[in-house]
């Protein structure tokens, strides 16, 4: 079986140019709003660790790309 890479809150928030505590407040309002549409990228949480499928982070950053031409 092959394993899927996973991010640290840490390394997202590298990747992305943004602080964890933004990445912990989206996961936070996630989970208290339920049916709103998700602000980060997909997490999963493996006892109090919380990871990102890289997978989902690609996911993410494709759908906050921004076509130059678009953006006028």
């Amino acid at each position: 079986m092959i394993v899927e890479k996973h991010f640290s809150p840490r390394e997202v928030a590298e990747i992305a140019d943004i602080r964890e505590g933004t990445l912990a407040a989206w996961r936070y309002r996630s989970k208290k709003e339920p049916g709103s549409p998700q602000r980060g990228p997909a997490f999963v949480k493996l006892g109090r660790l919380v990871r990102y499928p890289a997978a989902g982070v690609k996911a993410w950053l494709s759908q906050r790309e921004h076509d130059a031409t678009l953006a006028k």
